[in-house]
């Protein structure tokens, strides 16, 4: 883990890391399960990754825009964390990134979004 920048006390220190494209799907699925959240917020949905570090997310975000396309999205700070989130059209896109097959998955979260993936 330490090879990809993956460091003791992660939530604080985790800067850019060195996820190859063709995985990054399954990495962030794994880290909205993780640190994530998929929610109905006033009927609409919405996608939002938790983290201490702002540069992390900052890269997160950036990949997000390469690889996914998403359009919009914003960085704000909560107490103790900084959170990444997105409305609605490019919460999909990500649900449509990360849930690209059969592939494992939490079914609690997966549940939020299944029926903006039909």
């Amino acid at each position: 883990m330490k090879k990809i920048g993956v460091t003791p006390n992660k939530s604080l220190t985790i800067t850019e890391l060195n996820v190859p494209d063709n995985y990054f799907a399954d990495f962030l699925r794994g880290e909205i399960d993780g640190d994530g959240c998929l929610q109905n917020y006033k009927a609409k949905f919405r996608c939002s990754i938790a983290s201490g570090s702002k540069i992390f997310l900052e890269w997160l975000f950036a990949k997000l825009k390469d690889l996914v396309k998403v359009n919009g999205g914003w960085i704000k700070r909560g107490k103790n964390v900084y959170e990444l989130e997105f409305a609605i059209n490019d919460s999909i896109k990500i649900a449509e990134f990360i849930y690209y097959a059969d592939r494992p998955k939490l079914t609690r979260k997966y549940r939020v979004v299944e029926k903006y993936l039909e």
